[in-house]
């Protein structure tokens, strides 16, 4: 209107857009997962409204759900969390667009169970060769997770690849007569979850000795009566056990009934002067208990004592 009588004119109009009022969305509340492993992913299970679409979102995670952190890079209405070791809290905030405000979430919880712990396997053993072995078993039981476990018993020949053994699920194992060193383990499962970590117990060694073996000793020998044969020995000596041995050593006059000659524990044995023909062995005994073996016996053949004859 003009102050001086001029008229009234009409500008043209404009329009104030008020957008709906701006409602935040939610996110599903809470998961379960097993210590190390990887979370469902979080989503916007019912999308903001109003305000100015579309909209941005600002996604942060706390430890203690008071001090949260904004993970950066994830613009989306989901998020998947990494590998998680400790319960976490997740929210998003939904922003609005033209300055129509930003509005939070609810909050996620993602409770991370404490780490199953295996717990420890009785207990390494020495056994002589195709012998009965003793039952392993835990001494120390499993716990974490939610407290419920599998079990599996491994065996390995050479500690680094392993395979399960048929029927064997419970926390004792019984090897029976073994001929070879094995070693064992536990491996410990989570029934919680499928993607629960597998955890394995100590690793135990069964060690088998070889079998006891007696040795040879030397060879036959021819002596002249009442002399000194040569001393006893082994040419290939005892093997197996755990290489500690006990000597007895034994004569015969007719390779069949055998007596012990006393305070022979000894590797080399030094007959006396022999007035007629003698055998010998010797007999091995394992000192860890796996046995005793008797070698091949020898022969000392003594010759009739020389007769001068007699002079007409």
């Amino acid at each position: 209107t003009s102050d001086f009588g001029c008229g009234t004119l009409e500008t043209s109009s404009l329009m104030i857009n008020v957008y709906e009022e701006f409602i935040t969305g939610s996110i599903n509340a809470t998961d379960t997962i097993c210590y190390d492993t990887d979370a469902n992913i979080i989503n916007t299970i019912i999308s903001p409204s109003g305000g100015n679409n579309p909209y941005s979102y600002e996604w942060t995670y706390s430890n203690d759900n008071i001090n949260w952190t904004i993970i950066a890079g994830n613009n989306s209405p989901s998020y998947n969390p990494s590998l998680l070791t400790d319960t976490t809290y997740y929210k998003v905030n939904y922003i609005s667009n033209s300055g129509c405000g930003q509005l939070s979430s609810n909050i996620s919880q993602v409770i991370v169970l404490p780490i199953v712990v295996a717990g420890n396997i009785e207990n390494d053993q020495f056994l002589c060769y195709d012998s009965l072995s003793t039952p392993i078993y835990m001494d120390t039981l499993s716990y974490g997770g939610d407290n419920n476990f599998s079990y599996q018993w491994e065996l390995s020949s050479n500690g680094n690849i392993w395979s399960e053994i048929l029927g064997a699920d419970s926390t004792m194992y019984s090897p029976g007569f073994m001929n070879l060193s094995t070693f064992y383990r536990l491996k410990v499962a989570s029934t919680y979850n499928a993607n629960c970590l597998n955890r394995y117990s100590n690793i135990i060694d069964i060690h088998v000795y070889d079998p006891l073996a007696s040795g040879e000793i030397n060879s036959n020998q021819d002596i002249c009566f009442n002399t000194q044969p040569d001393s006893l020995s082994f040419t290939l000596l005892p093997s197996g056990a755990d290489g500690n041995y006990t000597y007895l050593w034994q004569e015969s006059v007719n390779n069949t009934n055998w007596s012990d000659i006393p305070s022979s524990d000894i590797i080399v044995y030094q007959p006396p002067a022999l007035d007629s023909t003698r055998y010998y062995r010797s007999l091995v005994t394992s000192d860890f208990g796996c046995g005793t073996l008797e070698t091949s016996s020898l022969m000392i053949n003594v010759n009739n004592d020389l007769n001068p004859g007699i002079l007409n």
